[in-house]
């Protein structure tokens, strides 16, 4: 992963955080800076594409623990697309 825990709990929402969402949990390929691209870190919706692709990526063992960490004091959609990022980085050891 191009980025780590310390930098992932750093970031804002919006385009550049959306990106790395789409790139790392979901395999999508470069993203231009003026491409449109899913609001996952500020629309629950999207947000809830997360969780879906993280259990068919079998990657919910720590998200959960890690949802509950980062959920108070933030919005629901960011939480979510930290401890998603957060649980693939830990699965890679």
């Amino acid at each position: 992963m191009e980025v780590n825990r310390d930098e992932i709990l750093a970031m804002k929402v919006g385009h550049e955080f959306d990106s790395l969402i789409a790139r790392e949990i979901f395999g999508v390929g470069e993203i231009k800076r003026n491409q449109r691209i899913k609001a996952y870190s500020t629309d629950i919706q999207f947000a809830g594409e997360i969780i879906e692709q993280l259990l068919m990526s079998n990657l919910t063992k720590n998200f959960y623990k890690l949802l509950a960490e980062l959920s108070p004091g933030r919005a629901f959609p960011e939480s979510i697309c930290k401890a998603a990022l957060l649980a693939k980085l830990e699965s890679q050891g």
